[in-house]
């Protein structure tokens, strides 16, 4: 699995669980790799917060790869799945293009991070707000994706985006426990005879 520094507000384990089992069924059942995105509280970059590739050889390689830099939400395929709210669909990615995509540091690696195929969806909260984004992709001599499949990752989405309002309102309660009892040391510390009880 792949996370980054930016990603560290979304590694609870109440989420991070799902958010792998949903990338890992999604790389062995409908692709070959599948990426999760949450944008940064600040929404300017989508970081990689769980990440499988369903071939043992080759995901140090896409793991290294997509931990070396961070996306930023208006750049690339996150400008379409985020920046627009849209689904995204490309049956068949020009090799050309993706070779190009590839920094030169990986290159010697490119035929095992050129894909062939990709559907990303926007993940949003309850309220509508883009919070990221659900990549599944083939390699290529891989066959097309069914026509179903971005119903299968909206549905995936959907079930993710429950887990980081879980996992939101899990630390927002966390945050509101350590402000009651820094409040209540407080007041003692000022009158250390106040009924507890009475607070």
């Amino acid at each position: 699995r792949c996370r980054t520094r930016h990603a560290d507000r979304w590694g609870h384990a109440h989420g991070a669980a799902r958010f792998d089992s949903v990338t890992h069924w999604l790389a062995t059942k409908v692709g070959d790799v599948s990426v999760l995105r949450l944008i940064s509280e600040d929404g300017t970059f989508a970081p990689v917060v769980s990440l499988f590739d369903a071939d043992p050889a080759t995901r140090p390689i896409v793991e290294a790869f997509l931990g070396s830099w961070v996306m930023r939400t208006d750049e690339g395929l996150a400008r379409v799945t985020i920046a627009e709210a849209r689904p995204t669909v490309e049956h068949h990615l020009p090799a050309l293009q993706s070779f190009i995509s590839v920094p030169p540091r990986f290159l010697s690696y490119a035929e095992l991070l050129v894909l062939q195929s990709f559907v990303a969806v926007p993940l949003k909260s309850q309220v509508g707000r883009v919070i990221g984004s659900l990549l599944v992709a083939r390699r290529h001599g891989a066959p097309s994706f069914p026509d179903d499949v971005v119903a299968i990752l909206e549905r995936l989405a959907a079930k993710v985006a429950q887990a980081v309002a879980r996992a939101e309102r899990f630390s927002a309660a966390w945050v509101a426990r350590d402000s009651l009892h820094a409040s209540i040391e407080a007041l003692l510390a000022i009158d250390p005879t106040v009924d507890l009880d009475a607070v």
